[in-house]
């Protein structure tokens, strides 16, 4: 299940962050309404993870300054891609790669779908390539303080 995976995550050391607990546009909610999303988010972390995540991306990519403001009193940065890779939406992985490639500089955050069956194909052959151009590959968290 996702918490067991979750935990594993940590565990190895991987960076998990907050997407929000119903993935509902936040433009379209009231400011209730993404005060409860947080809390429930929140609260379901520490029951299953006894995990607090520090980063926040908001669903699609879409924010207001009372969403900042929230994510913020809850402990939380909130960070925004540079690249969005298109991975649920292209049907090539080589194109995935290339997309990626033709867009990325130093500093880069690369947005990928999880649901993507091809996701680790795509970031071996992807990983592959930034290895050769001697990109330092680091986490969100290293990458911004």
């Amino acid at each position: 299940n996702n918490s067991d995976l979750a935990r594993k995550l940590i565990y190895f050391g991987q960076e998990i962050g907050s997407y929000s607990y119903s993935g509902a546009r936040f433009s379209l909610l009231s400011t209730e309404e993404i005060r409860e999303d947080f809390r429930k988010f929140d609260a379901t972390v520490k029951e299953n993870l006894n995990f607090k995540p520090k980063l926040f991306r908001p669903p699609y990519g879409e924010y207001n300054n009372f969403v900042l403001k929230e994510a913020q009193r809850r402990g939380y940065r909130t960070i925004i891609w540079t690249i969005n890779s298109q991975n649920w939406f292209e049907p090539e992985e080589g194109r995935v790669v290339n997309r990626v490639l033709e867009r990325l500089e130093g500093g880069s955050i690369v947005l990928f779908y999880l649901n993507d069956s091809r996701l680790p194909q795509i970031l071996s052959a992807l990983i592959n390539q930034l290895q050769q151009k001697e990109y330092t590959l680091v986490s969100v968290s290293s990458l911004i303080d």
